[in-house]
C-alpha cells in the first residue's frame, strides 16, 4: 500500500514547480528542514509512486516524467491540499474491491474524506452483486468514505448525487456530453461509462457512515470492452488519447465533497432532485423494470424526493422504485 506524507509532498511541490530542473539534496533539505536522509527516502518513496526522478552524482535530482505517476496519491493529495476530503489517499495496485478496505476504516472510525484507489480491481462489483470490470491497463477504481449530515431515508440521494459529481466532472475536464440513468449509471450515446456503487451503515435517525464507489472506464481499450455485455465505452476511446487518471480522481473528490455536503442543507435535496432530472435520460423512457421477479413496462416520468424512479405502468398505476434493474426501452418524446 503507498501513501502520502508531509515530506513527500512538499518534495513533490518543489520538484514540479521546477520540473526537468537540477534540485540539488541539499537545498531539498535547507528548505524542508530536514536530513538528506529524509529526502533519499521521499525521493525513493515517490520513485515507487512511479515518478521518473533522475539521480545526477554530485548536482541532484531531476523530475522528468510525471505522467507515468498517474494514479500517485501523493500527487493526488497535493491537488487537493485547499479541501478536507483527500486526506490520505490510501493506494493499491491490486485489490479484490476498494470498497472493503474503505468499510474498514469506517467502522475503525476513520474520518470522512480518506480515499481507497487501486490499480486494477480482482473482484469489482456494482449494483444488484454485478461484476464490474477493472483491469490494471486504465480503469479508475476508488471508494471515499463520507458520513452525510442526512437521514438514511435520503441514503438515495447520495447515488444521484455522486452520479451529478461524476457527470460535472468530466464535462468540466473534457468538455463531452454525457448522461445519467437512473440510479447511477454515466453513459456517452447510450454507452457505459461510469458506475457507482454505495453502502451504508445507520440506524433510525441516523447514518454512520456511506461508502461511495465509483468505477471509471479511463484508458480502457475497445477490445477489452468489448468483452462486456452491455455497451461500454471509456474516455480513452472518445477522445482518442489517454487520460491523467490522477487529475480525473482529483476533480471528482473535490466535486465530491461539495455536492455531499450540499445535501445536507435545507434546500440541498430540491437542488439535487433538480439537476438530477435535467440530466437524467431515463425519464420521458418507454422502460422495462425488473424487480423481485417482477417485469413491469411503463414510462419514467420523474424522481421522488427521496430519489425513487417513478414510473406510470401500461395499466395507468404510478409506481415507486428505490431500487430496480432499468432497461430503456424507446424514447416517449422528442
Amino acid at each position: 500500500m503507498l501513501k502520502s506524507n508531509t515530506t513527500k509532498k512538499k518534495v513533490l511541490k518543489i520538484l514540479l514547480e521546477r520540473e526537468g530542473d537540477i534540485v540539488s539534496g541539499s537545498e531539498l533539505s535547507s528548505l524542508l528542514k530536514v536530513s538528506r536522509q529524509t529526502i533519499w527516502k521521499a525521493i525513493e518513496s515517490l520513485r515507487e509512486e512511479g515518478f521518473y526522478i533522475e539521480s545526477i552524482p554530485h548536482q541532484g535530482y531531476r523530475l522528468l516524467n510525471k505522467s507515468s505517476a498517474d494514479l500517485s496519491p501523493t500527487w493526488i493529495e497535493l491537488s487537493l491540499d485547499d479541501i478536507s476530503w483527500g486526506h490520505p489517499v490510501l493506494y493499491w495496485d491490486s485489490l479484490d474491491s476498494t470498497q472493503e478496505p474503505a468499510k474498514s476504516l469506517a467502522r475503525q472510525g476513520a474520518n470522512e474524506g480518506i480515499v481507497i484507489l487501486a490499480g486494477e480491481q480482482k473482484a469489482g462489483r456494482g449494483r444488484l452483486g454485478r461484476e464490474w470490470l477493472s483491469p490494471e491497463e486504465g480503469s479508475i477504481s476508488l471508494s471515499v468514505i463520507s458520513r452525510p449530515n442526512i437521514d438514511p431515508s435520503f441514503l438515495q440521494l447520495l447515488s444521484l448525487s455522486t452520479a451529478i459529481a461524476a457527470h460535472d466532472c468530466l464535462e468540466e475536464l473534457f468538455n463531452i456530453d454525457l448522461e445519467l440513468k437512473w440510479p447511477n449509471d454515466i453513459l456517452w450515446k447510450g454507452a457505459k461509462i461510469c458506475g457507482i456503487l454505495i453502502e451504508a451503515s445507520s440506524e433510525p435517525g441516523k447514518v454512520h457512515y456511506a461508502i461511495i464507489g465509483i468505477g471509471l472506464n479511463a484508458n480502457l481499450n475497445p477490445k477489452t470492452l468489448s468483452a462486456v455485455n452491455k455497451p461500454a465505452t471509456s474516455l480513452k476511446a472518445i477522445l482518442g488519447r489517454k487520460v491523467h487518471r490522477g487529475e480525473i480522481v482529483a476533480a471528482l473528490v473535490r466535486q465530491l465533497q461539495k455536492k455531499i455536503n450540499n445535501l445536507e442543507k435545507p434546500e440541498g435535496i430540491t437542488e439535487c432532485i433538480r439537476k438530477y432530472s435535467k440530466l437524467c435520460s431515463t425519464l420521458g423512457m418507454q422502460v422495462k423494470i425488473e424487480q423481485d421477479n417482477q417485469v413491469i413496462k411503463g414510462i419514467a416520468e420523474g424522481i421522488s424526493p427521496l430519489g425513487n424512479l417513478i414510473v406510470r405502468s401500461e395499466k395507468g398505476t404510478l409506481m415507486s422504485f428505490s431500487a430496480a434493474d432499468v432497461t430503456h426501452l424507446k424514447a416517449t418524446k422528442p
